[in-house]
């Protein structure tokens, strides 16, 4: 009687499974971080459109119901109010409300400006803001943190998890190949 060596099993297989998995160990959360950071740009786009230098007037696009802050330097803004403002559209007309200094601060050209007013269209349109006043008056966005940055966290998370899918893939191809 002879007896025969059993067969040994092929690691090609294993070995695909451990190149697989170190691939998305690497690239995942790369890949996750650039998927990320790409996602931003047409959020940056659209506020970057909604910012406008009013001297004397500016026509900008505003969706119903999106506040845009006016803002002035700080040295000036007991220059201005926001009765010295309007804001209209073809069809439409949208008030110009008082905002507190501390609703929106940003930094102009190396200058501080500060709101002093909002608008908020009850309907999307080509808005014409003017303001009747010497001082320099600029539009600017609601900063939403969740819109800008939400996406960006996403899809690094995601890449996290393929990284996580490739660390599991190089185990089980290690164990695979060890046995084999």
């Amino acid at each position: 009687m002879t007896t025969t060596a059993p067969a040994r099993r092929s690691r090609t297989g294993s070995i695909v499974l451990l190149v697989l998995g170190a691939v998305l160990v690497l690239a995942g959360p790369v890949l996750g971080v650039i998927a990320g950071t790409l996602s931003m740009i047409p959020t940056s786009l659209s506020v970057a459109g909604s910012a406008a230098d009013v001297r004397p007037e500016a026509t900008i696009a505003l969706d119903a119901g999106k506040k845009v802050y006016l803002v002035a330097p700080v040295p000036q803004l007991g220059q201005i109010s926001h009765e010295d403002c309007t804001a209209t559209a073809p069809d439409a007309e949208a008030a110009v409300v008082f905002e507190p200094a501390s609703a929106l601060n940003t930094l102009v050209n190396g200058t501080t400006y500060e709101s002093f007013a909002s608008i908020t269209p009850t309907a999307a349109g080509d808005y014409t803001i003017a303001c009747d006043t010497t001082v320099p008056v600029v539009t600017a966005p609601a900063f939403d943190l969740a819109g800008l940055f939400g996406p960006f966290l996403w899809l690094t998370v995601a890449g996290i998890l393929v990284g996580i899918a490739g660390l599991v893939m190089v185990i089980v191809g290690i164990v695979r190949v060890a046995r084999a």
